[in-house]
């Protein structure tokens, strides 16, 4: 690549999405969550991006405000000479580099090796005692003294000097934040293009985040097949268009009995598989996990079982409920259309009566009670990378309280609360329900 700005914009775009494990230096929910105020369009604001999730960028509020000011917030530089340096950020002074370009630039004959040393003094904070000001001020008359030959007004180069002085404690290497932007960039890449062969590696190396990745993997269209006796590896592997559940993510299969199995199978059925493989390889808390997970499934295990049993175990075992997620995978272009995002909040509650709409899987539940004793239901909804909080006060909760199961597929309507940033429960469907009148309505009218 010859340029960040001929990046493949469709795997930048990416980015903006939220979809991010496994993706060098950009995999966080922090860093996610600012990328999407950013909607990056090339690589230059994905390095930038890098570079300005820092503790001090994130506390001053400077990464923000590129993505605001990126997204058409009106800014103005303190004065045309620094718009060579400054244009392609914003206004902002991201990198380090930024700072001793402009000190070489604007200072009276200022060496390349000077505006290092500069940039040295300044970040060290060497300037908070009247020893380090005195220093200080040596590197300052050289800049006004430049300034004043390019005719800056004093006013505006004080500015760019205080701003300067600002950023230097928080400004990273633009370099690393290159090397590490192009680095994500071709993971990016490799993600959007080969999702099977970028997946199946991350979910057997990434072993602590299965549920988070299999989600994730959604959204590019994927499909994680369950364990099986007979098909399942040790890792997870590309299983024709689809990918299938490794065995050693099954809680209490360790690597002997994994062995023993693949050296037996295939198997004709759970009697078969038992009379062939010694407990003392396959204890009996791994017989039932791997029974209970649906890896027995195509021998005719589970087959009286009801989803809500399959999948309350899958959950225990797994980390994820597979057999209940097929709503979300199979109505997911219709939960996108009644799915507010989160960054639009705000706007969405003042044009439907303070209501926000959340569709997607339910990952989690879990009781609270507020300081005032009065009790309410926490369900946490996934979709496409974006996990929101939903309190379901108890009126609402005994209401819907048969919808609510995690694994479950519903679309959510409730009250945004601003200052508090989470989303009270009014309504509640499940989405395999609301699909059913939906398609009754149009049939009606038609």
């Amino acid at each position: 690549m010859e340029s960040p700005l001929k990046s493949d914009k469709s795997v930048v775009e990416t980015f903006g999405y939220g979809r991010n494990l496994g993706i060098f230096q950009f995999s966080s929910r922090g860093i996610s969550a600012l990328l999407k105020q950013i909607k990056p369009e090339n690589l230059d604001h994905i390095i930038a991006a890098n570079a300005l999730y820092r503790p001090g960028t994130l506390s001053n509020g400077m990464a923000f405000e590129y993505a605001e000011r990126k997204n058409g917030k009106p800014w103005s530089l303190p004065h045309p000479a620094v718009e060579p340096f400054l244009a392609k950020t914003f206004g902002i002074m991201v990198y380090q580099e930024q700072v001793m370009q402009m000190y070489r630039a604007l200072g009276k004959d200022v060496e390349s090796s000077e505006s290092a040393v500069f940039l040295k003094v300044v970040a060290k904070g060497i300037a908070r005692d009247l020893k380090g000001k005195e220093k200080l001020q040596v590197y300052y008359d050289k800049f006004a003294a430049g300034c004043k030959e390019k005719k800056i007004p004093k006013e505006a180069y004080d500015d760019i000097w205080e701003q300067i002085l600002a950023m230097t404690t928080y400004a990273f290497n633009r370099s690393h934040s290159a090397g590490y932007g192009l680095q994500a960039y071709q993971d990016g890449w490799g993600k959007k293009n080969y999702p099977l062969e970028f997946y199946s590696p991350l979910l057997t190396t990434e072993d602590d985040k299965i549920p988070q990745i299999i989600r994730e993997s959604r959204a590019f269209g994927l499909h994680i097949l369950p364990p099986d006796i007979n098909k399942s590896n040790a890792e997870f592997t590309i299983d024709g268009n689809a990918i299938r559940f490794g065995l050693l993510a099954v809680k209490g299969i360790g690597a002997a009995g994994l062995q023993e199995i693949r050296a037996k199978r295939p198997f004709e059925s759970l009697g078969d598989f038992e009379d062939r493989v010694p407990k003392r390889k396959c204890n009996s808390a791994a017989r039932a996990a791997l029974v209970n997970c649906g890896a027995f499934d195509s021998l005719g295990e589970r087959f009286d079982w009801t989803l809500k049993d399959k999948s309350a175990s899958e959950k225990d075992i797994l980390g994820l409920a597979l057999s209940s997620a097929a709503d979300v995978v199979k109505y997911r272009k219709f939960i996108a259309e009644y799915n507010t995002p989160e960054e639009e909040f705000e706007n969405a509650m003042k044009e439907n009566d303070g209501m926000v709409q959340i569709g997607g899987e339910i990952i989690k539940l879990s009781d609270h009670t507020t300081k005032k004793g009065r009790p309410y239901t926490r369900v946490i909804v996934e979709f496409d990378g974006q996990e929101t909080k939903i309190n379901f006060w108890q009126d609402e909760y005994n209401k819907y309280r048969h919808m609510l199961a995690e694994g479950a597929a519903v679309i959510i309507a409730g009250d945004y609360d601003v200052e508090y940033k989470s989303v009270s429960a009014r309504y509640c469907i499940s989405v395999e329900q609301l699909v059913t009148e939906t398609k009754k309505e149009k049939n009606v009218t038609s």
